[in-house]
């Protein structure tokens, strides 16, 4: 699901047979979308139109339906909602109006209005426990996040678009565990669609095992008194009987680091202070291995944490801040603080690219 323009939005069909519960056909890239202005109730008309002209029981998106919830225990790992946090969701979304990073807020915004958009209409109802019935007239709507998707079934994830990955052996894997009757694509959205569309089937109990991750969607009035979705599922599919576990462990770092590796994590302390407050200002990543700066003389280093770059303003002796952060880190620094407190105290490794060791 995008925002930026209506070419961006992947869309995906799957159709399966109840009775010998196969599937029987995968359409990637099913919908026409249209010209003019995109909105979320432009984005919801088009989706209902083509639900209900084919028929459709179930809608999968790739965005968020609403925010953290306030209440949520500030001693709990993560920034986000719960689902993001078991998920591993790169973005977070944390209590309205923050995003991590806040470069989201706009989009995140966008897709749970569109949520709302689409839950207003006749006969829609959204995926909210355990048994999801199918609609007379209507259709159920949920959320997903395909990465955790490939994860759950055991298959390597598909990378990012702007990694421009051959989409063939994606294809093809996931082609070979959901046992998915022969498709093609040269669309990454289209493909990741094609996995959302498979989250929306195991959910109605289709040939797949469905996992829901996070906590039941609530609406509560804010301090204004606006109504808000707070939490909600994230579905994924799965093809084992079992489904997996949520968050890895990661190894804790060597005491004695590696030439060119350091380590950075977010305190416990930290993390409960952002939480509490709802202010991503307080946020700060601690370092060790890691050459120190000061405030008066700010060095650029970039960091390679999970197979990722980040390239961040260091400031300090020990710890990255976000007043520190010029306008070309400032996202890196809230991406890697939202992956870090899902981890909180756990050191984790960070490959020092242009540090003067390499």
């Amino acid at each position: 699901m995008a925002s930026a323009s209506w070419s961006a939005n992947g869309s995906a069909l799957i159709e399966y047979d109840d009775a010998t519960s196969t599937f029987q056909r995968v359409a990637p890239g099913a919908v026409a979308w249209p010209d003019g202005p995109l909105t979320p109730v432009a984005l919801a008309e088009e989706i209902d139109r083509f639900a209900r002209s084919h028929r459709i029981v179930a809608v999968a998106l790739d965005g968020p339906q609403g925010w953290r919830d306030p209440a949520t225990n500030e001693e709990l790992p993560g920034v986000g909602r719960r689902c993001e946090y078991e998920c591993r969701t790169q973005g977070k979304t944390g209590v309205y109006p923050v995003t991590y990073p806040r470069n989201q807020r706009s989009w995140i915004e966008f897709s749970v209005d569109l949520f709302d958009a689409l839950l207003a209409r006749p006969g829609v109802a959204l995926a909210n426990s355990g048994s999801t019935p199918m609609i007379d007239d209507g259709y159920v709507v949920l959320e997903c996040f395909p990465t955790s998707t490939w994860r759950a079934s055991g298959l390597k994830a598909l990378p990012g678009k702007g990694k421009r990955p051959d989409l063939s052996p994606y294809l093809q894997a996931l082609s070979n565990a959901f046992g998915l009757p022969p498709f093609a694509t040269s669309s990454h959205d289209d493909l990741q669609a094609v996995v959302a569309a498979l989250a929306a089937a195991s959910a109605l109990g289709g040939p797949a095992s469905a996992i829901q991750r996070g906590k039941a969607a609530i609406m509560s009035a804010d301090s204004n008194g606006v109504r808000r979705r707070l939490e909600g599922f994230i579905w994924d599919a799965c093809t084992c009987a079992t489904p997996g576990t949520t968050v890895p462990v990661t190894p804790a770092v060597p005491t004695a680091l590696a030439k060119g590796v350091g380590a950075v994590y977010v305190t416990k302390g930290v993390l409960k202070q952002v939480n509490r407050s709802s202010d991503s200002k307080q946020a700060q990543i601690a370092f060790r291995g890691i050459a120190g700066a000061t405030k008066a003389n700010p060095r650029r280093v970039t960091l390679r944490v999970d197979g990722d770059d980040y390239t961040l303003v260091v400031g300090d002796s020990h710890a990255i801040w976000p007043s520190h952060q010029d306008a070309q880190t400032a996202e890196c620094f809230e991406k890697l603080f939202a992956l870090l407190a899902d981890r909180p105290d756990q050191r984790v490794p960070a490959s020092i690219i242009n540090h003067p060791w390499a």
